[in-house]
């Protein structure tokens, strides 16, 4: 038993010291493991502070290459500025100048427009004047007054209208144009006569005469008036014509463009057509 006990001794030390071996080994491998681990970690991290930085210079740089070139576009747009403002300067300047002139021209329109207004009127006025002594009449057959249409006038107003004494004209031509009148050709003769007074008494005697046949044709008689006379007054035909499909016969023209209505015994004088509409749309059925 002592000599067993003693022989199995040994043995359990040998497992205790490989036991040891094996934990010192153990323990060294996991401290260079350790010491290689910290190594890399140290060479990881110099390599990303390196890396890090290089990027941020980088960056750096690049910021920098662009807020130069922001800047210069700044500038650029800057000096644009100046320059815009300056010729928004300029066209203000020139605007209100423009708006000036057009005021004062404005002005000027105005007065010339009236005075234009006025010399139209006295030139169309000095023009009616100059025809005072003519009268046009309308419906005597061509080529009836033979070579001297002033004689053959003259002793027609004398057996037509019994004008006494006999008038004296000065000119008796007929207007070129379409000929007149339904059964024989005619053209308008514009008398012109030497004496106001002569125009004025055959004048008298057509209206006194009333309708007046000369070889079938109806002769009128006509004031010669401006053209644009003649506009303002034909402008109250329609009207006339509703005044005699009313029954209203009296009414004439009065010089220049006024249209002189009798009815009821009473005398209205009119200026403008619509106003003779309104009269007439007045009368009532029964007018």
């Amino acid at each position: 038993m002592p000599r067993g006990a003693s022989k199995n001794k040994p043995k359990k030390s040998l497992n205790s010291l490989e036991l040891q071996v094996s934990e010192d080994s153990v323990s060294e491998r996991e401290h260079g493991d350790a010491m290689l681990m910290d190594t890399d970690s140290a060479q990881v991290k110099e390599v990303t502070s390196a890396d890090i930085m290089q990027a941020i210079k980088s960056l750096k740089q690049d910021f920098h290459t662009e807020i130069s070139g922001v800047l210069t576009a700044i500038k650029d747009i800057q000096a644009n500025i100046r320059e815009c403002n300056g010729r928004i300067t300029q066209a203000e300047e020139r605007v209100s100048s423009a708006e000036e002139s057009i005021n004062s021209l404005q002005t000027k329109v105005s007065a010339l427009e009236g005075k234009v207004t006025f010399l139209e009127t006295k030139a169309d006025d000095l023009e009616n004047r100059s025809r005072r002594n003519n009268m046009r009449i309308v419906g005597i057959p061509v080529k009836d007054e033979g070579t001297d249409s002033c004689a053959f006038m003259e002793k027609w107003f004398t057996e037509n209208l019994s004008v006494q004494p006999p008038v004296i004209l000065e000119r008796a031509p007929r207007i070129t144009g379409p000929a007149h009148g339904p059964t024989s050709s005619s053209r308008t003769f514009i008398v012109k006569f030497q004496n106001y007074r002569d125009k004025e008494r055959v004048w008298r005697a057509s209206r006194a005469k009333g309708q007046l046949i000369y070889k079938i044709n109806n002769i009128r008689f006509h004031l010669d008036l401006s053209a644009e006379v003649y506009k303002q007054q034909r402008d109250f035909y329609d009207v006339r014509q509703k005044l005699r499909e009313r029954g209203v016969d009296k009414h004439r023209m009065l010089y220049p463009a006024k249209l002189l209505v009798t009815h009821g015994g009473r005398a209205h004088t009119f200026n403008t057509p619509a106003a003779v509409y309104q009269f007439i749309a007045g009368l009532g059925e029964d007018a």
